[in-house]
């Protein structure tokens, strides 16, 4: 597998085993006959797969029938927990909770981890970041709310809530303390279409924002001078230099570029999704939340929206509606986002956080972002904390 941060997208290299499942959708569904729970569920329930997912960064996975992967042979790694990913995107769920491992890498977020933790989790996928803090919190969270408006990626979340993240026990229903939401949060409450990426069901976002209109030429030969480059080969050949070796030897680069881009349209495809929208403001009324620990935001573009979501239903020009959204955000421990600086993004959400919020903010690149993505977008880890 091959997978590419700067376009957000995760690649298969076609190999004869992918007709037993690997890349369309065929894996058989060993779930499929599962409880309708007391929300909106997907018109056709989505073929899921079971991974082992490897909290210590290895890369160990099993198919839907349990078998080892060719690549883990012999690995022994220290923490493997039973997931569901979207059959039509084998291989994201590590790739995501590699991802969230990140966000918790600098350590300035220990203080959060506390067994009575309320955390939000908007952009919440398959539930990887659920996993990592019922992980460091021992399964003591108090609430950790998971929004995810697209019904086939939801389907998988709440498979996962009742399997690995939150099952049921004999004092307690499952989804007691994970509680999935069958929408998103946005600047206002309605409903909006969506980008759905079946076969890269985290690049899914709002229609026409940059993070999920993603130019294809653009991407291809990003992909291809990176393949070409020694150096990156960790990223895509996954640990056998011998393979990248000869792909750069034997594979001449218009080939090449044929083949990245037929993997590009795979994954490119889309499909056209209306979902709900409801803001953070209105949320934590409705649900009486005093205080958010952490605040998760992973929208793939629409970050900034999400955030002005706390200020609906005030006046932003009078002096009382900046000292109520002030006061609003008070309530706010910490923020942990993944940010696409489009248009002077980053300036103005760190503007806001910092001036409005009262935050501290920090920025992280990933080296894999750094010169931008395919479309040339720089893509930021930001963490929002308080000297306190």
């Amino acid at each position: 597998r091959l997978y590419d941060r700067q376009s957000s997208q995760v690649f298969i290299i076609m190999s004869s085993n992918m007709s037993a499942g690997g890349g369309g959708g065929t894996t058989s569904n060993n779930n499929s006959d599962s409880k309708k729970g007391g929300m909106r569920r997907p018109a056709s329930v989505p073929k899921l797969r079971s991974v082992a997912l490897c909290l210590n960064g290895a890369t160990t996975t099993t198919d839907s029938h349990g078998g080892d992967d060719d690549d883990a042979a012999g690995a022994t790694p220290v923490n493997v927990t039973p997931f569901y990913e979207l059959a039509s995107a084998p291989g994201q769920a590590q790739v995501i909770v590699d991802q969230v491992a990140d966000y918790f890498a600098s350590g300035k977020l220990n203080h959060l981890l506390k067994p009575n933790v309320v955390a939000l989790d908007v952009g919440a996928n398959i539930g990887s970041f659920a996993l990592e803090l019922m992980r460091r919190t021992g399964g003591h969270a108090q609430a950790i709310y998971c929004f995810e408006p697209v019904d086939r990626t939801r389907h998988a979340l709440m498979e996962n809530v009742k399997r690995t993240l939150d099952p049921a026990t004999p004092l307690r229903a499952a989804g007691t303390i994970v509680r999935v939401q069958d929408y998103g949060l946005g600047r206002e409450t309605g409903t909006i279409t969506f980008d759905v990426r079946p076969h890269a069901p985290a690049c899914s976002g709002a229609e026409g924002l940059a993070a999920s209109a993603m130019n294809r030429d653009a991407q291809v030969a990003r992909i291809v001078d990176k393949m070409q480059d020694p150096e990156n080969d960790d990223m895509w050949a996954k640990g056998k230099p011998r393979l990248a070796s000869a792909v750069r030897a034997l594979v001449p680069t218009f080939m090449l570029k044929a083949g990245v881009g037929l993997w590009v349209d795979y994954y490119n495809k889309v499909e056209k999704e209306e979902v709900k929208l409801d803001t953070i403001a209105n949320f934590m009324q409705r649900e009486h939340l005093d205080h958010v620990d952490l605040l998760k935001v992973d929208v793939e573009g629409a970050e900034e929206d999400v955030l002005m979501g706390m200020a609906d239903g005030l006046d932003l020009e009078s002096q009382g509606g900046i000292a109520e959204l002030k006061e609003r955000w008070s309530r706010v421990g910490a923020i942990v986002m993944e940010l696409h600086d489009v248009d002077g993004r980053l300036h103005r959400v760190r503007h806001l956080l910092e001036s409005v919020g009262g935050f501290r903010v920090d920025l992280e690149q990933e080296e894999v972002f750094k010169g931008g993505d395919a479309q040339g977008v720089d893509v930021w880890n930001v963490l929002a904390t308080r000297d306190d």
